[in-house]
């Protein structure tokens, strides 16, 4: 299952990226499984759209919500139990973003609840 992707320029050349999370279902839709955020270049062809980064992929084992949070040139995921689990900042000329992985809450990050985003 794939939610719409979210739509914004972290790279500063004036082309939105996509932010794209790939979320597993169980059967009946019981629970979310692990899911895998991945960005991809905002210039590129839709149809062979280039990915820049995975955020979270399968191996880290979190189950995500769709909601992408933006700010400046940084990106944030957070976990369907509401846990702020991964940040992505790009830096200019720097080919990758960083990207930073908690385990933990990173708590001096205050996101609102995914209903409450603005576009």
């Amino acid at each position: 299952m794939t939610g719409p992707p979210s739509l914004y320029d972290v790279t500063g050349d004036g082309r939105a990226e996509a932010f794209v999370t790939l979320q597993c279902v169980t059967p009946g839709g019981g629970r979310f499984e692990p899911a895998q955020l991945e960005v991809f270049a905002g210039d590129s062809d839709p149809a062979e759209p280039t990915r820049l980064a995975v955020i979270i992929g399968l191996s880290d084992k979190i189950a995500l919500d769709t909601c992408v949070y933006f700010a400046g040139a940084g990106a944030m995921a957070r976990a369907t139990d509401g846990r702020t689990v991964a940040m992505a900042t790009w830096v200019p000329k720097e080919p990758k973003p960083r990207i930073t992985k908690a385990a933990a809450p990173l708590s001096s990050i205050k996101l609102p609840p995914c209903g409450d985003l603005k576009s």
